[in-house]
């Protein structure tokens, strides 16, 4: 079984559409096609590039695969705009649909068409699919064929949901212009020698007051050594 992660082969200039990086294998496609898959031989758990799933969602979504390691398991995510004609939504709603094509309400079980946000393909069935469509691998091909040659019912793993970046932060009012970093000043010489001493300085206090107040306590002034651990505490001695 292999964790990829499809990419565009060329990110839309005109998108701010958030996407995750991180050191999951990519696999590019032109036009958002996932015919490259289809020669990969093995198993694919697949995540799209504005997907993002943490540890523990991951862990249970693959270990569901592995219990029907032939069958198409997918994960649950909101859709927040089309990824047509990249309108929003009136309100969101979960990616999956019922074969009347609405879509699916939370914790139903089965979902007849899918999107491939987070998903396990068996290579059996993508290798089944590809000997009778050779055409555009997408979502809308790969879960039509599904539901006419396989199944209608695909498993929606609620316990293990994605998080779909596809949607515009400036909705939720915040502002987005951009900040300069802070100014980086150099430090002289002379002043990182100053600095050195300082804190050669601090260190010789501290050890000063510990030896002082070991010698209180030796001698059972607890009242005194409480006072040296006020002066301790103000030179950030804990």
């Amino acid at each position: 079984m292999k964790l990829l992660r499809s990419w565009p082969a060329v990110v839309p200039a005109n998108t701010a559409r958030a996407h995750v990086i991180d050191p999951i294998p990519r696999i590019y496609l032109d036009d958002y096609d996932l015919s490259p898959m289809a020669e990969i031989d093995d198993d694919i758990v697949l995540l799209e590039w504005d997907i993002a799933v943490d540890r523990t969602s991951l862990e249970v979504f693959v270990e569901r695969a592995k219990a029907k390691p032939d069958t198409v398991i997918v994960a649950p995510y909101r859709l927040y705009e089309t990824t047509v004609r990249s309108h929003r939504l009136k309100q969101p709603v979960w990616c999956h649909r019922r074969s009347d094509g609405s879509h699916v309400a939370t914790g139903e079980r089965w979902c007849s068409a899918f999107g491939f946000g987070l998903i396990y393909f068996p290579r059996s069935v993508v290798e089944a699919f590809r000997a009778d469509w050779q055409g555009h691998f997408s979502d809308g091909s790969f879960s039509g064929w599904h539901k006419n040659k396989v199944s209608d019912r695909v498993e929606i793993i609620w316990d293990a949901p994605a998080t779909h970046l596809h949607y515009t932060v400036s909705d939720l009012g915040f502002e987005l212009e951009e900040r300069e970093p802070p100014k980086r000043i150099p430090v002289s010489s002379s002043t990182a020698d100053e600095d050195e001493s300082a804190a050669k300085r601090s260190t010789s206090d501290i050890s000063a007051l510990l030896r002082e107040r070991a010698g209180y306590k030796r001698a059972g002034r607890f009242d005194r050594a409480a006072a040296v651990d006020e002066q301790l505490a103000l030179r950030g001695y804990q």
